[in-house]
């Protein structure tokens, strides 16, 4: 179940980053990142002060290429692919998962009737034949 889970929010993740790439969300505003002169890490839109060297943290955005978005799309496709396969598989293992506890289930339930046939004969046996 957790693993469903993860794969989902894997899944959500990348789409979300991806739309975010896409459209240059993350390319509007210049992103700087300095140390002050406490030398705690500063990260801000607004440039630093005269005389700091900061390191701006913007990724450089293009317009992806035919063949880029061509890519993309077999990738996607693959993935889903994987995702369909791996939602099997994990659909499989746990019907085996399933199986394999009610069949431990089942000769646990064996032994303690055996256990308890076992003294009822015992009983039996005791009733028929006291010690002197």
């Amino acid at each position: 179940m957790t693993i469903k889970l993860r794969r989902r929010s894997f899944l959500a993740m990348l789409v979300a980053v991806g739309v975010f790439l896409a459209f240059g969300v993350l390319a509007e505003d210049k992103i700087y990142h300095w140390k002050d002169k406490n030398g705690k890490m500063v990260y801000s839109q607004n440039p630093p002060p005269a005389g700091i060297d900061a390191e701006n943290l913007n990724p450089k955005v293009t317009t992806p290429t035919a063949e880029e978005r061509a890519e993309a799309e077999r990738r996607a496709k693959l993935e889903a692919i994987n995702l369909d396969a791996w939602r099997k598989e994990d659909a499989r293992k746990e019907i085996s998962r399933e199986t394999f506890l009610k069949k431990e289930r089942n000769e646990v339930n064996a032994e303690k009737n055996l256990e308890l046939k076992e003294l009822r004969i015992n009983a039996i046996r005791n009733r028929n034949n006291p010690s002197p």
